[in-house]
């Protein structure tokens, strides 16, 4: 299964580590998930992306925020598990925000 890492570069620094999913067209996401079905794949935010199409739509709340959790998508025709985990650090930083509008 792999894990999504949902991350910013205010709070992921380690920019060797991120796993850049913007460009990669189906085929091209499937080969990754072929090169480790267990992989963490760190990742930033970002436009319109197949990835964000495959993985990331219709995994988050009304506010556009993502709902961590076990997924399921297709590749190519072929099944591919995930969970999304999202950046704990980024996380408090958006409910304080919001606390503070209150």
């Amino acid at each position: 299964m792999i894990t999504i890492y949902a991350t910013t570069h205010i709070h992921f620094r380690r920019y060797e580590l991120i796993t850049v999913v913007e460009n990669l067209t189906e085929k091209g996401l499937l080969r990754l998930v072929e090169e480790d079905r267990n992989a963490i794949w760190f990742v930033m935010p970002h436009s319109y992306s197949v990835f964000r199409r495959k993985f990331i739509e219709g995994c988050t709340n009304e506010d556009g925020y993502l709902i961590e959790g076990f997924y399921s998508t297709e590749l190519c025709g072929e099944r591919v598990d995930y969970r999304i985990i999202e950046d704990a650090n980024f996380m408090k930083t958006r409910e304080n925000m919001l606390k503070s509008k209150l």
